[in-house]
C-alpha cells in the first residue's frame, strides 16, 4: 500500500507586497489577506440575514451562513501557523491594502470572531 502525502502550498501574493504594496512577504501577512478575501466575499455572498441571501429552501432552513471561526483555522493551518492569532497581527497592512486596491475594509464581522481567536 502507498502512501499519499499531502502537501499545502500557501498561497502568496507579489504584486500586493512591499515594494509594490503594503503587504509583509512575512506568512502572517500573507494568511491575513487570503483570509480577508474569502471571509469578504462570503460576507457579501451571505449577507446580513436571510432575507439578504437570494436562494432559499424553506424559511428556517439556512442553508448558509458564515464560518469565519473555521475559515480562520483553516488558513492558519494552510499558511504553517499555530493560529488564527498569529496572522490577526497583520490585519494593519491588510486595511492598506484594501484600501488601495479599493475593496472593502475587512469588516469587525471577521476580523474580531472570538476575543481568544482574533485580537487587534
Amino acid at each position: 500500500m502507498t502512501r499519499t502525502i499531502l502537501r499545502l502550498r500557501p498561497i502568496v501574493f507579489p504584486d500586493l507586497t512591499r515594494p509594490r504594496g503594503f503587504l509583509s512577504p512575512d506568512m502572517r501577512s500573507q494568511a491575513c489577506w487570503y483570509f480577508y478575501t474569502l471571509a469578504q466575499k462570503m460576507r457579501e455572498t451571505v449577507g446580513l440575514s436571510l432575507e439578504d441571501q437570494r436562494f432559499r429552501l424553506l424559511d428556517d432552513d439556512l442553508w448558509m451562513e458564515t464560518r469565519y471561526e473555521q475559515l480562520a483555522r483553516s488558513v492558519a493551518l494552510m499558511y504553517g501557523l499555530e493560529s488564527p492569532d498569529e496572522f490577526a497581527k497583520a490585519w494593519d497592512e491588510v486595511r492598506d491594502e484594501a484600501r488601495a486596491c479599493k475593496l472593502p475594509a475587512p469588516h469587525d464581522t471577521y476580523t474580531r470572531l472570538v476575543p481568544r481567536v482574533i485580537v487587534q
